[in-house]
């Protein structure tokens, strides 16, 4: 009786320590963040969005990013979704995306004193003088709803947007 007694006792104490040193693996899905990405309507006179250069308008669409505790990354995570997006991914509702020529990365996302400076790298194609305001309103509304900044400066490999496409 005594042996099955501690027989038992060590059962349980190895059943104690087993279940108290178990790591519970919960996954859970990320938070995400509603925010808007910007998408041009040729020639469209500024009635499905914001009048921008050439008669088109701006449109937002509301997507989900990642939600982050910092403004920085989810400007980035904003602006490599909308880089993502192929020109034909919107063509239903007759949008069109202007970065869809652009194979570019974001470098970092720089805030301070209500400025944001974004730096891309890579590969981009301008094709016409209407794509440049198109280009230049798609980053700059993308990041503006993020903060209230005063001043949003794109650069691309290390110029600033509007340099690199006043040489085009």
């Amino acid at each position: 009786m005594k042996k099955i007694f501690i027989i038992l006792s060590i059962i349980s104490l190895i059943t104690i320590y087993s279940c108290t040193n178990e790591k519970t693996i919960i996954k859970t899905q990320p938070e995400t963040l509603d925010v808007n990405l910007y998408f041009v309507a040729l020639e469209d006179k500024g009635i499905k969005g914001e009048k921008i250069g050439c008669d088109d308008s701006l449109v937002p669409i509301k997507v989900q990013i990642d939600k982050s505790d910092r403004i920085e990354i989810e400007i980035v995570y904003a602006l490599e979704k909308l880089f993502s997006k192929t020109k034909n991914l919107y063509q239903s509702q007759s949008l069109y995306n202007s970065l869809s020529n652009f194979d570019m990365k974001v470098e970092n996302v720089i805030i301070g004193n209500k400025q944001v400076t974004v730096s891309l790298v890579g590969q981009y194609s301008v094709s016409g003088v209407c794509e440049i305001p198109r280009i230049e309103n798609q980053l700059k509304k993308t990041v503006a709803q993020f903060g209230e900044f005063k001043d949003i400066t794109i650069l691309i490999n290390g110029k600033k947007m509007e340099d690199v496409f006043s040489s085009k």
